[in-house]
């Protein structure tokens, strides 16, 4: 049982369990003030949220989920047993956890240095083989711009010849 005896919900709450927010009142109400203002707007905001109508489809809240709307930091539900508390790490689980975390990165960098590696090799690969066709390319052009050039001297020689047997034959062919 909670913080509450039996006999005190048989009376007070007529046998109903007593929700969260019947045991906020209780926590948070003094013997001799009553409740604080803050406590009142709170109190006030938990029950309108109860009160709003419904929109279809839609579930009514319980209180719990009242209350951590209403205090979303408070920690009111844990500490009347209402709900348990978020389990807490200890530093070498959350070190262990960092590490592994670290791990997998690093185990994911070097998959994907791999990958670079592998692709920079074929991008290697790719332009010795363009270099070759390059250089192969430019010895073909040399070798026709040699074969231009030894066509072009043959074809001077063979015009300078043309041109001197017209020269021997205009000068025999002449009236003397």
């Amino acid at each position: 049982m909670s913080w509450y005896d039996k006999e005190s919900k048989q009376t007070k709450y007529k046998d109903v369990p007593a929700t969260a927010i019947d045991l906020f009142k209780e926590c948070h109400r003094s013997s001799k003030n009553g409740f604080s203002e803050s406590v009142k707007n709170i109190i006030a905001n938990m029950e309108a949220i109860i009160d709003d109508p419904l929109q279809d489809g839609e579930e009514p809240k319980n209180c719990n989920e009242v209350i951590s709307q209403v205090m979303p930091k408070t920690n009111f539900l844990q500490n009347v047993g209402l709900e348990s508390a978020a389990p807490k790490r200890n530093g070498k689980a959350i070190v262990a956890a960092w590490v592994q975390e670290l791990e997998a990165e690093l185990d994911a960098e070097r998959q994907d240095t791999a990958k670079l590696r592998e692709k920079l090799h074929g991008q290697q690969h790719e332009l010795d083989s363009l270099k070759k066709k390059v250089d192969e390319a430019e010895a073909a052009r040399m070798q026709q711009l040699e074969e231009t050039e030894r066509l072009q001297k043959s074809s001077d020689e063979t015009n300078a010849l043309l041109r001197r047997l017209l020269a021997l034959n205009t000068s025999f062919g002449e009236p003397r």
